[in-house]
């Protein structure tokens, strides 16, 4: 007697200690024909150092559903969850990251007061979860699975749904199906993607990157050639070359030094002057390191004019030179292209002539060793047809962020010196075009603009530095930000 006793007060707290709507009706059974599962999609691909993915959530509910409340798990060595949001209107959408390992989501069509939220029914997604892969340092593929957690101290279940008739439904009537997430080792050197890593069409496709040409998820990740997780950098160009020059991968693994340089093959050839150029700029080096590889990305200005010729001083040794021009933006890549060069330090590198209008600014600087990994150094503009080291500033134009770096919003202080047609933009350190965040008329004055670290289609754009660029009628001001998730 004492024991059933004891069974029935433990029903009793069970029953009260869980909040009375969820409840009623929670013994009617299901009809044969319901189904009520909640999965998350086909296995999804992903990468090391990947931007961040999402994962829906997905629901099949044969009867209408008011409430969902979940608890899933996931493993913090492999993935890190960054937010969750709702892929449709509800009342209630709230979710805790705060436990690592764990993602409490609840989410309620029901709440007082209208307006009136129709149920959740049928097939659909009804959120999104936002990954990013925590670890890059994975020598093979590796899958990992979200789950459900249930608490045994829970006395009425962790995951469970709540029917429009007020009806309560969890395992095994609700069907939870994890989801499945394959982290696949990047084939690094493979820049073209034919699975044939450190080839020459591998460099080729790489050198083409840095003039502008874009690249997939998958070439970023194999671009990551010195594993340092900066992907796409001219330390990994110059990584891949040395590669390819000495054929042996075991002795290019980061940390190990490299074998002796052989004898230059040749020395790269170089335009002859042309006379018809009204301005002229040098690009100099200082640092403390030796170069060998070099990327520029250049503001032009308003470019009412033509850069007519780009070269390399004797200074610059066998580096070899490639560039681009596009909307105003100019890229620059000076490297080793033989890997048997000598690395350059200070001085004079290379020299821009052109015509007309145009007033080259640095945007941006990447520099790599001769072992293929990211060094320090300054560069400096010297206009030696204007007599200046740094392009004329325009008065009363400029352009600040803050709080830089920055985590998810960036507040942009803007300064317009007259009234006019100005373009404010958003570009990542290679010079391609992340956001335009506004090309219009804009009175003079000061005003703030928001960049919330998305692109043009909304995406969320990856942690890094990114260049914001405000040009107008009189010049152009470039500020960089740092975004770090």
């Amino acid at each position: 007697m004492k024991q059933m006793r004891g069974i029935i007060i433990a029903i009793f707290m069970a029953v009260i200690s869980a909040p009375a709507a969820l409840f009623a009706g929670a013994g009617a059974p299901p009809h044969l024909t319901d189904n009520y599962i909640i999965s998350f999609g086909p296995r999804l691909d992903a990468i090391p150092g990947d931007p961040s993915f999402f994962l829906p959530i997905n629901v099949s509910f044969s009867q209408p559903t008011v409430r969902i409340n979940l608890i899933l798990t996931y493993d913090p060595t492999i993935v890190t969850p960054v937010l969750l949001a709702p892929n449709i209107f509800v009342q209630g959408f709230t979710y805790d990251l705060s436990h690592t390992g764990r993602i409490r989501l609840v989410i309620i069509t029901d709440l007082p007061p209208p307006p009136d939220i129709p149920p959740i029914s049928g097939d659909t997604t009804v959120a999104w979860i936002m990954f990013r892969i925590t670890t890059r340092f994975i020598g093979y593929d590796f899958l990992t699975t979200i789950g459900y957690f249930e608490d045994p101290g829970t006395p009425a279940g962790d995951n469970f749904i709540v029917l429009e008739d007020g009806r309560i439904y969890m395992q095994p009537v609700l069907v939870l199906i994890d989801g499945e997430i394959l982290v696949r080792l990047p084939l690094y050197g493979d820049i073209n993607l034919n699975t044939l890593p450190w080839e020459i069409g591998d460099a080729v496709t790489f050198l083409n990157f840095f003039m502008g040409a874009a690249f997939t998820r998958q070439q970023y990740a194999n671009a990551d050639c010195n594993r340092d997780g900066v992907q796409a950098s001219i330390s990994d160009l110059v990584y891949l070359l040395r590669v390819i020059s000495y054929d042996s991968l075991e002795a290019y693994r980061p940390g190990i030094g490299f074998a002796e340089y052989r004898e230059s093959a040749g020395t790269p050839a170089r335009a002859g002057l042309l006379s018809g150029s009204d301005g002229h700029c040098d690009i100099a080096l200082e640092t403390s390191d030796e170069i060998s590889g070099a990327a520029f990305t250049l503001d032009l200005g308003q470019a009412a004019g033509s850069v007519d010729e780009v070269f390399l001083y004797p200074e610059a040794g066998d580096m070899q030179l490639a560039y681009s021009v596009t909307d105003n933006i100019m890229r620059i890549a000076v490297i080793d292209w033989s890997g048997q060069g000598d690395p350059i330090g200070d001085g004079r590198l290379l020299g821009i002539r052109y015509s007309g209008d145009v007033s080259p600014t640095i945007m941006a600087a990447d520099y790599s060793d001769a072992a293929g990994f990211p060094i320090e150094a300054t560069a400096s503009i010297e206009y030696a047809s204007k007599g200046i080291e740094n392009a004329p500033a325009v008065s009363g134009l400029a352009l600040s962020g803050y709080p830089n770096p920055f985590n998810s919003v960036a507040a942009l202080h803007l300064t317009l010196p007259a009234d006019g047609h100005y373009e404010l933009s958003v570009f990542d350190v290679l010079g391609r075009k992340v956001k335009n965040l506004f090309d219009d008329y804009r009175v003079a004055g000061s005003n703030d603009i928001i960049w919330d670290g998305t692109d043009d289609v909304g995406a969320g754009v990856c942690s890094g530095t990114y260049l914001v660029r405000l040009k107008g009628s009189t010049g152009s001001s470039t500020i960089k930000l740092h975004l770090l998730k």
